[in-house]
């Protein structure tokens, strides 16, 4: 009997080593598909990571276009204003020379103008037209007969 009991324990042995090993075999089974899907899941999202990446440059490379070309169009917009306000400011000083001008004409204090030869009144004993008593002065001298310009002509 003691040949059986041995037996028996060396067949409980076995059993008991054959079923550890399909329970090792079963967890690294499940243990290699877990990492098999990690490593899909990993590639996934280095892939998506990628897309993001390109989508994001695409997107700051659009941004960049859009801002120079508001820079641009805000160069424009200041540029023509300023061209109105310089044109507006030509214009007003235009016609305020203008006003002035014509405000300066009626009053009579226009440009500074000669003196005229002084006339004579008409006498009611002589007859003819009135006289004017005006001396030619020559030269740029401005003392005695013959000086300055003839302004009496």
């Amino acid at each position: 009997m003691c040949s059986g009991a041995k037996r028996r324990e060396k067949v409980r042995r076995e059993n008991a080593a054959k079923a550890a090993k399909r329970e090792a075999e079963r967890r690294q089974a499940e243990l290699d598909r877990l990492a098999q899907e990690r490593t899909v899941i990993a590639a996934q999202q280095q892939a998506s990571l990628a897309a993001m990446q390109k989508q994001q440059e695409a997107q700051i490379a659009v941004q960049k276009q859009e801002a120079a070309s508001l820079q641009a169009q805000q160069r424009d917009r200041l540029a023509a204003i300023q061209e109105d306000r310089d044109l507006k400011v030509a214009t007003a000083n235009a016609q305020g020379q203008a006003v002035s001008s014509s405000l300066r004409i009626l009053a009579g204090g226009g440009a500074p103008q000669a003196p005229t030869a002084q006339q004579s009144s008409r006498s009611s004993q002589t007859r003819g037209a009135k006289n004017t008593a005006a001396s030619l002065r020559m030269g740029s001298s401005s003392r005695g007969r013959g000086a300055g310009a003839n302004l009496s002509i």
